[in-house]
């Protein structure tokens, strides 16, 4: 992650709570560029880790001090799950095992973040 902010230290700062209560100070991904992206590469996937690489890294406000919606956030939480759970990779993380086992069914098709595959 350091390589990818270019050594931001302000990077450091940023915490799973904060990730997960939309306070780590990121911007969210572009939606119009988004759209011209997956309109002009119909059969092609972007990734959680093209998101990363491409996103604006200026800061929306210091890690912890405000609240501003950041999908990206959200990836980077699915990582560190994925670490977490000694997944291989993002892709390979079962994402229903941070469910107890009788919520799973009520969240599995409204709460799972992106899979490989292109958009459609």
């Amino acid at each position: 992650m350091d390589g990818i902010w270019g050594g931001d230290k302000k990077l450091e700062n940023v915490t799973l709570y904060n990730l997960m209560h939309m306070k780590g100070g990121l911007n969210d991904y572009n939606d119009g560029g988004m759209l011209s992206w997956t309109l002009s590469h119909p059969n092609l996937d972007f990734s959680p880790l093209d998101y990363l690489h491409t996103l604006n890294k200026t800061w929306v406000c210091d890690p912890g001090t405000c609240e501003y919606y950041s999908s990206v956030g959200m990836s980077l939480l699915a990582f560190a799950l994925a670490q977490h759970s000694g997944a291989d990779s993002w892709d390979q993380y079962n994402q229903m095992q941070m469910f107890p086992d009788g919520l799973q069914e009520t969240y599995f098709n409204n709460t799972l973040w992106m899979k490989n595959g292109k958009c459609s």
